[in-house]
């Protein structure tokens, strides 16, 4: 029998990887650092947020935990009203729209809200993906888990694309190989030292990699316990950048961001 794309499951994350909402980040940023530091972010401060989860900003801004919910409130206005401006990035409608007809079973998991993605992927025509799972606060490993397991009980092989660290790390934890791509909020570098399966600078190195890798899903035993030891070089041979199961540098963030938030 002969195996392809259809045999594969691509969970995706949306921001940073399908597609560009940074300047809603920075606005987020930029709201809660003036209402809860009394001032504005330098350039600096900016981009090291830009490269934290939401429970690392609010640990590093110091908010207290009471005031998570209208923060919450806050972030997911300031997303709702930039859904539909928020540009795919080049070539991932396309590679979207492919994947689809040629049978890739796609679905999505996002700490945004379910709504805000819809509206987005409404705009952009982008109405292929069979499932979208908000994580919102909660840690996005355990949704990568259920979306794997969810596929696996299909006899699909679930594969992870994001941009950045956090998003290795719920997937090494959710044991789910990952394809990083470089065109979203993390350096290229960074991607490179994380120990991610595989790093793609373009959609036609996404392709390839999950071309390789329905190909050899026929021949890989899904492991029904939710780990993902067996797959660490389903992505080898790719003119990508396949990587191993070595760790990531762990990075603290900026000292002149902590400190006790006000109220």
């Amino acid at each position: 029998m002969k195996y392809g794309l259809s045999r594969l499951q691509l969970i995706c994350d949306f921001d940073g990887t399908l597609v560009d909402s940074r300047a809603a980040v920075a606005e987020v940023n930029e709201r809660i650092s003036e209402r809860y530091l009394g001032r504005r972010l330098t350039r600096q401060e900016q981009a090291e947020l830009m490269q934290l989860g939401i429970w690392q900003r609010i640990r590093t801004l110091g908010i207290p935990f009471w005031r998570v919910p209208s923060l919450w409130l806050d972030v997911s206005e300031v997303y709702r009203r930039n859904a539909t401006q928020f540009p795919p990035y080049e070539g991932v409608p396309q590679l979207i729209r492919e994947l689809c007809e040629e049978g890739c079973h796609l679905s999505i998991v996002t700490s945004n809200a379910r709504r805000n993605v819809e509206m987005a992927l409404a705009a952009h025509e982008l109405c292929c993906f069979g499932g979208i799972i908000s994580a919102s606060l909660l840690p996005k490993r355990r949704f990568i888990a259920r979306a794997a397991r969810e596929a696996r009980k299909r006899g699909r092989l679930p594969i992870y694309m994001g941009d950045e660290v956090r998003d290795v790390t719920a997937s090494r934890a959710a044991g789910v190989p990952m394809i990083a791509v470089t065109w979203g909020y993390e350096r290229a570098d960074v991607l490179e030292e994380s120990g991610v399966d595989f790093v793609a600078s373009s959609v036609q190195e996404v392709r390839e990699a999950l071309q390789l890798a329905g190909r050899r899903a026929g021949v890989i035993q899904a492991d029904r316990r939710g780990r993902g030891a067996r797959w660490g070089g389903i992505f080898e041979c790719v003119s990508g950048h396949a990587k191993g199961a070595e760790a990531g540098r762990d990075r603290e963030p900026s000292e002149r961001l902590r400190g006790k938030a006000r109220g």
